[in-house]
């Protein structure tokens, strides 16, 4: 295993077991087996770490065949995609519900993880066959990220592995979602719609401008959130 790999393990099993304020880096490197240094020379602060692995999560999603829900609705073609989601998640629950936990303690570690939420659900849509292009779509892919965040808190509490209670709130939120862009398109037009481009790899308006403003800055430029590494002992991150 890679030494980068090995410390996203190492630190998403460390905030399954304790409160995110006490993994430090210094923490994370003991565990790790790696110098403090060669811990920087990977990962600039916790947050890259995050990043890294929501990214890693995003690869298995985008890995998925989706091809034979072509014809299905685009609600289930998204329920589809996002349980795949779920599916990646399942080996790090305890970690997923630290970090919702972690976000509302703390509100600018909330924005961060808002930020890679949007833009893991912005690419979602496009595994789905989808498009969320302009304002209208970033206000869509939006609303659609904290309904995932609602699912996921139902996810981190779910015992039995078949996940019933995560699959209906899953439907429940995609159903409620799907009423709300019906009733905002009837005023301000469609924000989600069919990609005309389903034979090019998956893409996303969204998620595209995301990657370039506001996920990187929230993950890569914080110094008082989730990204800020201050100092080993620093209690906020």
């Amino acid at each position: 295993m890679e030494r980068r790999d090995h410390i996203i393990d190492v630190f998403m099993a460390l905030i399954g077991e304790r409160q995110f304020e006490e993994v430090t880096p210094r923490v994370i490197a003991s565990e790790a087996g790696v110098t403090l240094a060669q811990l920087r020379a990977e990962f600039a602060s916790r947050g890259h770490i995050i990043d890294a692995f929501a990214k890693r999560i995003d690869d298995v999603v985008l890995s998925g065949q989706y091809d034979d829900m072509a014809d299905e609705p685009a609600r289930e073609r998204l329920f589809d995609v996002m349980m795949s989601r779920i599916e990646a998640l399942k080996p790090y629950r305890l970690a997923m519900g630290e970090l919702i936990a972690m976000s509302r303690r703390d509100p600018a570690v909330g924005m961060a993880l808002n930020a890679l939420n949007v833009r893991s659900t912005a690419w979602d849509l496009a595994a789905a066959g989808l498009r969320a292009p302009g304002w209208r779509g970033r206000l869509a892919v939006q609303g659609t990220a904290s309904s995932f965040v609602k699912v996921l808190r139902v996810f981190v509490q779910e015992d039995d592995a078949g996940l019933p209670r995560t699959m209906a709130a899953l439907d429940k939120a995609l159903r409620e979602g799907e009423s709300r862009h019906k009733q905002f398109a009837r005023i301000f037009g469609s924000a989600v719609e069919p990609d005309p481009r389903p034979s090019v790899a998956p893409s996303s308006d969204a998620a595209d401008d995301l990657d370039d403003s506001v996920a990187t800055q929230a993950v890569n430029g914080s110094e008082n959130g989730v990204t800020g590494e201050p100092n080993a002992g620093s209690s906020t991150g």
